[in-house]
């Protein structure tokens, strides 16, 4: 029977796998070792930002403003206004940060609207040497034909203790196993069917923050409800599935498990790129992975009522 249980949630798993495919980030960055700031702006009506995931440097203008960033050979490299964004074919920066692609158009070209562009310069990210723990950034810019800079600061974050949450996991699998050792029906579906919501909920709740910190509202939307059918699609089979009720919260235990496999990073590196704070993604990762474990622990080990023999009848005195 343990094979037939197995081979359920491998099943279901499966079927749902292309759907949480759908859903998932599609290799983005999910944390990182240092923290990239923008601290410095000397110029009115120029925004600046920094996307953590990717490193990314945004600048965004108000209307009237003209934005010129300058290169690393102090060459104009992008021009921005509220219409359009430009970029000089004739920049070797331009060629260096991957905004012209080689042989570089001559003069300029129109590459966006504005009022906002993202790219990656170099000079946000610089290397931080051995011992130190922080470098400062600068890039100058010409804001309405005046000189003025961005600057900033990468800082070296310190990497997060494992303690708590090996012990969080450890809690998770431990009660996992000891409805599995104790055998008793009613308790294994009411176990089971428990710690597989609670997965379930960790690893939705995991690929939400991601997926909005690396891809944005827009694209998280359609990700999020994909995720949100499939969330349905499980809850359906908790409650239409009978027998096999099991079976399914293994499933989805088996689908929280892979999600929060994918997220080891987050308990190795000091910045997570979420939009939860770093402590409430690592507890959903967690959660994931321990009760994902201890919903398949309880699925595969469901013990099963047999009816009782039948007592065959003798008569007294023969």
């Amino acid at each position: 029977m343990s094979q037939l249980r197995l081979s359920a949630i491998v099943a279901i798993a499966a079927l749902a796998a292309p759907a949480v495919a759908a859903a998932h980030p599609r290799g983005p960055t999910i944390a990182l070792d240092e923290r990239a700031t923008v601290e410095t702006v000397t110029a009115p009506g120029v925004r600046a930002s920094i996307l953590d995931g990717d490193r990314k440097l945004r600048l965004t203008v108000s209307r009237g403003v003209e934005l010129v960033v300058l290169g690393y050979l102090g060459e104009p490299v992008l021009r921005l206004s509220a219409e359009r964004v430009a970029v000089n074919g004739r920049s070797p920066t331009a060629l260096a940060d991957g905004l012209v692609q080689a042989p570089p158009p001559h003069g300029w070209l129109v590459v966006g609207k504005g009022p906002s562009f993202a790219w990656h310069d170099h000079r946000v990210a610089p290397r931080v040497p051995s011992g130190l723990e922080r470098v400062r950034w600068s890039i100058p810019i010409v804001v309405d034909g005046r000189r003025a800079a961005l600057g900033g600061e990468l800082v070296r974050m310190p990497k997060p203790a494992l303690w708590p949450w090996l012990a969080l996991g450890a809690l998770l699998l431990g009660l996992g196993a000891a409805v599995a050792v104790a055998r008793r029906l009613d308790l294994s579906v009411a176990t089971g069917i428990g710690v597989g919501v609670l997965a379930g909920a960790g690893g939705l709740s995991s690929l939400a923050g991601f997926s909005l910190a690396a891809v944005g509202v827009e694209r998280g939307r359609v990700e999020l409800a994909a995720a949100a059918a499939l969330a349905a699609a499980a809850a359906a089979g908790l409650v239409l599935g009978g027998k096999r009720r099991l079976a399914v919260a293994g499933a989805i235990g088996a689908l929280a498990l892979i999600e929060g496999l994918g997220r080891l990073g987050v308990f190795v590196h000091g910045v997570v790129i979420s939009d939860l704070p770093a402590s409430a993604a690592r507890a959903a990762d967690t959660v994931a992975i321990g009760a994902g474990l201890a919903a398949i622990l309880i699925a595969l080990t469901q013990p099963y009522c047999r009816p009782a023999p039948a007592r065959r009848r003798t008569r007294r005195g023969r």
